[in-house]
Parts: structure tokens; C-alpha cells; sequence
């Protein structure tokens, strides 16, 4: 636990409670069978150290009683740092609109993740039709052992390129999702996760970080004021990082 002390001191703000896998801290919507049922005893002594020194908590990736588990045990706010709406797309990465209502009610935000998988339903038969995930990943890994081979780097772009060859989901589907979270809990509680560096393919129209204004001309088509823009550019985040 005093590890928590160890890392704020240096500057980390924030902790995903988990990944991909349960842990000593709670449950991952990833595992099929739940080892905690929520937060463990150790989470929840996390959860209180966090607060106590003002470490925000990040709900992305834990299970839905996780979830509630946190909610119950924190006395702050706290934020899903990169997820999406699964009234929208049925993933269990994604928040239900009552996850979202209840974030929402204790002061947190949720930030919109570009994992097409996540914006789409549809879009994860696309990606396991294509077989391309299971040959990048060993490509991908002899490309991150010897960085500097120029064939292993070809290699992997190679498999990028087939991966952006893929009917991908728009872009505007990220504004969906936000339209959602306003529509449920007010422009106050949503954001931008957009997980760049964790996902394998980007929705249509959001190859990189030079297109984010392209999403923000969407939004301001759809009404959104230069004000709100800031809001779910990084205010809203900010304003719960400071509690």
C-alpha cells in the first residue's frame, strides 16, 4: 500500500485499478470468471490511501460490481479515463447508462475511448473475420524487440496499413457517444480518452492525433458551444483531478 506514497511523490495522479485480468485490487471486465466480486478487501484500502492522498481513481477496465464497489467506497469523485457507452455498442469495456448516471451523480466523468471495437458493435466481427490481430501480434513483438530493423519495422507497418485498409466505423461515432453522456448526465461529465496509445486501429477519420479537430467541428456542428468544447477537450477531467 505504501507503494501508493512511493508513486504520487512522483508525480503519478492517477491508477487503473486493473487491465486486462483480475488482480489483487478487484475484478476486470475482461475475466470470465470474477475472482472477488468486486473490490477486494486490499482494493478497498487502495481506494481509501488514494483518496486520502489525492490520487484520482480510474474505473476503465474494472468489472461492473468494481464499479459499484468504488462508487460506495470512495469519497471522491472519480473518472472512467478511457471508455465508451454500451447502449451504444455492447462491450463490457463500455459503461451501462447506469454506471454512467451513478459516475455522473458522485462528481465523475467519463472519457470517450476511439477503440473502434468500443464505438461499434459490429465493428469485433470485422476485426476477427480479418485474422490480422493474431498475425500482428508476433510481428508486432519482434518489431518491439529490435526497434531498430528496419525489415521487423516495415513489417509491422505493413500490418498497420491492413488494419486501416478495414472498413472501420466513423469517426463520428466518437461524437455519438458523447451526444449520449450529455443527453443522460449534462455536458460536466464527459470527455476525451481516446486511448491512442493502447488500440490497434483507429475509427475512420481519426488516424491520429493531428484529425482531433475534425471530431471538434463535428461537435460544434451538432451544436455544441466553444464552451462545451472545452468542457470535454479537458476541463471536465481537470476540474476532478483537483478535487
Amino acid at each position: 500500500l505504501e507503494r501508493l506514497k512511493w508513486f504520487k511523490d512522483r508525480g503519478v495522479r492517477y491508477v487503473t485499478l486493473c487491465h486486462s485480468a483480475d488482480n489483487q485490487i478487484c475484478d476486470s471486465c475482461a475475466s470470465m470468471i470474477k475472482r472477488w466480486g468486486g473490490l477486494s478487501p486490499f482494493g478497498r484500502e487502495v481506494v481509501a490511501e488514494m483518496n486520502r492522498l489525492g490520487m484520482l481513481v480510474d474505473v476503465s477496465h474494472i468489472s461492473d460490481d468494481s464499479f459499484y464497489d468504488v462508487l460506495e467506497y470512495s469519497e471522491k469523485p472519480v473518472v472512467a479515463t478511457h471508455s465508451c457507452c454500451r447502449a451504444l455498442a455492447n462491450h463490457p469495456r463500455n459503461m451501462t447508462d447506469d454506471m454512467i448516471r451513478s459516475l455522473a451523480s458522485s462528481g465523475g466523468v467519463i472519457q470517450i475511448n476511439f477503440y473502434p471495437v468500443f464505438l461499434e458493435s459490429g465493428f469485433s466481427n470485422t476485426l476477427a473475420q480479418s485474422g490480422i490481430i493474431e498475425k500482428g501480434e508476433h510481428i508486432e513483438k519482434e518489431f518491439i524487440s529490435d526497434p531498430g530493423n528496419h525489415a521487423k519495422r516495415n513489417a509491422w507497418n505493413m500490418v498497420q496499413d491492413e488494419l486501416m485498409a478495414l472498413m472501420r466505423p466513423s469517426y463520428r461515432l466518437i461524437a455519438d457517444h458523447i451526444d449520449h453522456v450529455v443527453d443522460l448526465v449534462g455536458i460536466d461529465h464527459v470527455g476525451i480518452g481516446s486511448d491512442f496509445d493502447g488500440i490497434e486501429v483507429t475509427p475512420a477519420g481519426m488516424e491520429d492525433i493531428s484529425r482531433l479537430p475534425v471530431l471538434f467541428e463535428e461537435l460544434r456542428y451538432r451544436g455544441y458551444t466553444d464552451d462545451d468544447l472545452c468542457k470535454i477537450a479537458g476541463e471536465n477531467f481537470f476540474r476532478v483531478l483537483s478535487i
